[in-house]
């Protein structure tokens, strides 16, 4: 009994010991949202209905909050509850990647929303910067 209750201790320190960190590296306190304002992701040559694109990651802080995500494209894309944006239909290259995907999250309780950007490159061609790629698009 004893050892179990010991265990039960530590794991509870430990879970304390972790947050602690985390808020300590954050600033001290936890807000929820997504973990990054724009994620860039490069799209493989070809994309099939179902396949997954990129994890956008949400952060809830501990709130146990029901959260909703909607995209700016849900015609091409939809994402999951666990922030994986999978495809809906196949797409191959082109220069209508540039533009940003944007994903909204949306707490049902409380309808605060956060929103994040995601930059979709097509593979092959790696442009250092997005206005490098959408000027090669311009080119052509």
């Amino acid at each position: 009994m004893l050892l179990i209750l010991g265990r039960a201790l530590l794991l509870s320190f430990l879970l304390d010991a972790s947050q602690w960190g985390s808020e300590a590296r954050d600033g001290g306190v936890c807000r929820p949202g997504f973990s990054e304002d724009v994620y860039t992701t490069v799209m493989p040559e070809r994309v099939l209905p179902g396949q997954p694109v990129i994890t956008v990651k949400y952060m809830d802080c501990g709130r146990g909050a029901h959260v909703r995500f909607e995209c700016s494209r849900p015609e091409d894309f939809w994402i999951s509850l666990d922030g994986v944006v999978y495809a809906l239909r196949p797409m191959h290259p082109s220069c209508s990647w540039t533009s940003l995907l944007l994903i909204k999250a949306q707490d049902d309780a409380t309808q605060q929303q956060w929103q994040t950007q995601v930059r979709l490159l097509p593979a092959g061609d790696r442009p250092s910067t997005l206005d490098e790629f959408r000027s090669s698009c311009k080119a052509m």
